[in-house]
């Protein structure tokens, strides 16, 4: 009876198979070999009339049972040639399988039946990492093959399973038994990427992205073979230089602050196939007996970032040093020196040449070589009266090479930074050899005095003011920057081989007479900037701010306007080279506006008031923003200083709701919410419970999206408020708990696939209604309609990667809506009041709602209305 009930078992199974339902409810699970892996039921209990049965699908094999009703659990040793002898155990309580002492042999699929219920699990047992590993490299956005090394899938037996993993997780398998080829996306990150060969089982990756690069491991039951895949065009490949003194320590750095789960890092010495060391899960192992044991001991990996130091270094660890992990790979080129190694330092600025003399005055010897970080670059054979020049395997020495046939000295010409290093001519005959350092320094920039006037201070009741500056640079290196009064040194700061901007502040009294001047210096070159105290030290400017597109007004601190006057108005970052941009003559009665300088910018936008002299900008855009001067020409020079900031208006936040990260306890819901704005600049945003500030984020001069999560109770009553400004302005949205919290845990009606968005925008802007699609695949059918009347407004319909149907009914809209072909995203421009209503998206061939748009669109008059009524009509966005 029992033989009989498993044959029905095993029937029903096949013929599900045939159904098609296989990747639907497949659990993928990994484990280590010789770990122990468990198979959970997901049950809590088994119900009293419960009955379990674990069965291996390779070979419809019964492995476990466990009878409820006759009280009765067993497992079958005996099963599969009595490969899980001892090794198998089921959980009384909860039917969950454990495999103890796992071997690659276990890779398998096994299906748990729970009365009616039926569950299939992959399980996969990663051998541990062997010493041969094969190496591919790939550019990004090309394809690559990983070859199983197969002729034909009849190479192996029917039962036999056909593995490809990436790091740790199942990519794509073939099951002879079954006939099935199965590819899967990695949670999308091999989307539409991988292709299986069913004739050799070869895995082919299409247009390869960085994130692709790492670990792949093909396994065949227990054979496993390894590739280390490397995509260039990201995380570049890098040379780094290394030296040390023989009997030093030196440590070969991977630069990562932390290894990750999912980081395979593996250190090899000149023969690829060599590993010294390498870090897999949570296992750290290097290798002493390898290459005649010389790194015997003197191996230590660190255990946060992965790096290799070498203690008590001989020359014999001279060489190259490979670092590869599942992102990216350094080859370290390793030079260990004797104590008596003589290393000549030399110095060249970036585009000079420099010559490397060897100090002979004529060359003795048969053959004589020069290397750069262990390449060949140039050779002399003195017999054969030939020299031969090599380039560099990156072409960094094209046609800049020049040997000297008679000294055997070489001249670099145009140098850059690339050609430091330490180069080297050898006289193989006699043993010799001579070392050059050299390091190219680039041409320093001048540096830059600027007023700092948030430093600036007068001390009170006395004339003497004093005036605050910055000595500033860019992007520098090897540097040092310093203050001199005179020849006396007053401050320095100093860079080595980061790249990065230096400022050194100076405080000085106005009256000052002495000489200051600010002097980058790098080892071979410098340049000065010498601070003129009476151009600099002016009053700080007067600080004026306005809205884009609004008029701003300059007003000069003058009692009265003199018949001798001159008003001269400038823009520009210092008066020497600012330009004039208006003029008041009272000695001519006239006003003058200059509009054809600075591109025209101010054309037909500034205003001149003959009575106080003051400057009017009209609609103002971001390009006006900067320091103005009014320069008063009289019996007495004055100079007054004004930096306008243009800021832009603000757009609305946007308030949406987040259903994957809403969650549920037994007595409420919780919401997570998300406050968000784009295109932003000198703004902070808030969160509001009344007027109890909950939380911010601020940006300054970039142009960037913010975004400010919340989370709440759904029964929450309390009143929250999103709210952005600048120092000008604010924008306010409130929030509406039972409008966007809806989708949350699928508590109030709406499917869990719904996100809710409300989206405000000014009349006459333009407003998008993104689906957050990266792509619309192919045979999708996209709808926008209009709810209460069910009217169809735009339909898309993708029929391959490169044809489209597109249709736009026009009506209410016009010629406003604009669809993105590439991601289904609605755009409404020049929007209208009428245009407020819910907007919905559905996406998928089984017509899903994915999304719905709150839209509301605020006229002038309703900006400061915070308690506007909101005019709802009834749109939907159906993509299926």
């Amino acid at each position: 009876m029992k033989k009989m009930s498993l044959r029905l078992i095993l029937f029903c199974l096949c013929f599900w198979h045939l159904d098609g339902e296989f990747d639907d409810i497949l659990t993928p699970v990994s484990v280590k070999e010789g770990d122990s892996v468990t198979l959970n039921s997901g049950l809590t209990e088994i119900m009293d009339d419960g009955l379990i049965l674990w069965v291996c699908l390779n070979k419809f094999t019964l492995i476990a049972e466990i009878n409820k009703r006759a009280d009765s659990i067993s497992v079958q040793d005996d099963a599969l040639d009595g490969r899980f002898r001892d090794r198998l155990k089921l959980d009384k309580q909860t039917g969950s399988l454990t495999i103890t002492n796992t071997t690659t042999e276990d890779t398998r699929f096994c299906q748990l039946h729970i009365n009616r219920m039926k569950k299939i699990f992959f399980l996969t047992v990663y051998g541990v990492i062997g010493d041969e590993m094969k190496s591919v490299s790939v550019m990004e956005g090309d394809s690559v093959t990983l070859n199983s090394g197969l002729t034909d899938l009849t190479e192996i037996r029917d039962d036999d399973l056909i593995q490809w993993l990436f790091v740790d997780a199942l990519i794509a398998f073939i099951s002879k038994v079954t006939n099935v080829y199965t590819v899967f996306d990695n949670n999308g990150k091999f989307s539409n990427r991988l292709k299986l060969d069913h004739e050799t089982g070869s895995l082919t990756i299409t247009d390869i992205k960085v994130k692709h690069a790492g670990l792949y491991k093909l396994q065949i039951n227990s054979v496993v073979k390894s590739f280390i895949l490397t995509v260039n065009g990201g995380v570049a490949n890098a040379l780094m230089p290394v030296s040390v003194m023989e009997g030093d320590s030196v440590t070969l750095n991977t630069g990562l602050t932390e290894i990750q789960t999912d980081h395979l890092i593996l250190w090899t010495f000149e023969n690829k196939n060599t590993i010294i060391a390498d870090v897999w899960l949570d296992r750290f192992s290097v290798y002493n007996d390898v290459l005649d044991g010389r790194f015997r001991n003197r191996l230590k990996l660190d255990k946060q970032t992965g790096s290799l130091t070498i203690t008590d270094t001989r020359t014999q660890h001279a060489g190259y040093y490979e670092l590869q992990t599942t992102r990216m790979m350094i080859v370290f080129s390793l030079k260990v020196y004797g104590v008596t190694d003589a290393v000549k330092s030399v110095s060249v600025l970036e585009g000079d040449s420099v010559t490397l003399n060897s100090g002979l005055t004529e060359i003795d010897v048969d053959v004589f070589q020069w290397v750069f970080i262990n390449s060949l670059i140039a050779h002399i054979n003195v017999k054969a009266d030939h020299i031969t020049i090599f380039d560099y395997n990156d072409g960094r020495f094209r046609d800049r090479l020049k040997l000297d046939k008679q000294t055997g000295s070489l001249t670099i010409t145009d140098t850059r930074n690339a050609h430091s290093g330490l180069y080297e001519l050898l006289n193989y005959r006699e043993g010799k050899s001579w070392k050059f350092s050299l390091t190219v320094y680039a041409s320093p920039p001048v540096p830059v005095i600027s007023r700092d006037c948030s430093s600036s201070s007068s001390s009170s009741g006395s004339s003497k003011t004093k005036c605050s500056f910055l000595c500033s640079v860019v992007n520098v290196s090897h540097v040092t920057l310093s203050w001199y009064k005179g020849n006396s040194l007053l401050s320095s700061i100093s860079v080595s081989d980061l790249s990065i901007s230096l400022s050194l502040p100076l405080e000085v009294e106005y009256q000052d007479k002495n000489s200051y001047s600010c002097v980058l210096n790098n080892p071979i070159s410098n340049q000065t900037t010498h601070l003129d105290i009476t151009q600099l030290c002016q009053p700080c400017p007067v600080e004026v701010s306005v809205m884009e597109g609004d008029s701003v007004t300059i007003n000069p601190d003058l009692t009265e306007i003199k018949d001798d006057n001159v008003i001269q108005w400038k823009f520009g970052p210092t008066t020497t080279i600012a330009e004039i941009i208006a003029e008041i003559n009272k000695q001519t009665d006239s006003m003058t506006v200059y509009d054809d300088v600075l591109d025209e910018r101010f054309r037909d936008r500034l205003k001149l008031d003959n009575q106080t002299g003051s400057l009017t900008i009209t609609n103002t855009r971001h390009e006006h923003d900067g320091v103005y001067y009014a320069v008063i020409n009289g019996a007495i020079l004055s100079l007054q200083s004004f930096r306008v900031s243009v800021y832009s208006r603000l757009s609305i936040p946007v308030i949406s709701s987040n259903s994957s990260q809403c969650s549920s306890s037994s007595s409420s819901s919780y919401c997570s919410l998300l406050c968000s704005v784009v295109h932003v600049s000198h703004v902070t945003l808030f969160w509001y419970k009344g007027n109890s500030l909950l939380s911010s984020i601020s940006v300054s001069d970039l142009s960037i999206s913010l975004s400010l999560p919340l989370e709440v109770e759904y029964q929450d009553k309390n009143s929250y408020s999103c709210v952005i400004n600048n120092p000008i302005s604010n924008q306010t949205q409130h929030l509406d708990i039972s409008q966007l919290c809806h989708t949350c845990s699928g508590v109030f009606g709406d499917s869990d696939e719904v996100k809710s968005v409300s989206v405000s925008v000014m009349e006459g802007d333009s407003v998008t209604l993104n689906t957050d699609l990266t792509e619309i695949q192919t045979d999708y059918l996209i709808m926008w309609t209009f709810v209460p009347n069910n009217l169809l407004i735009v339909k898309l319909f993708r029929m391959s990667s490169t044809s489209y149907t597109y249709d736009v009914h026009t009506g209410r809209f016009g010629d406003r809506l604009k669809l993105d072909h590439q991601t289904g995203s609605l755009t409404i421009t020049n929007t209208k009041t009428t245009d407020s209503g819910l907007y919905e998206v559905t996406t998928g061939r089984n017509r899903q709602i994915k999304y719905r748009f709150h839209v509301t669109v605020s006229g002038e008059s309703q900006l400061h209305n915070n308690n506007r009524s909101s005019f709802l009509k009834y749109f939907t966005l159906i993509i299926i």
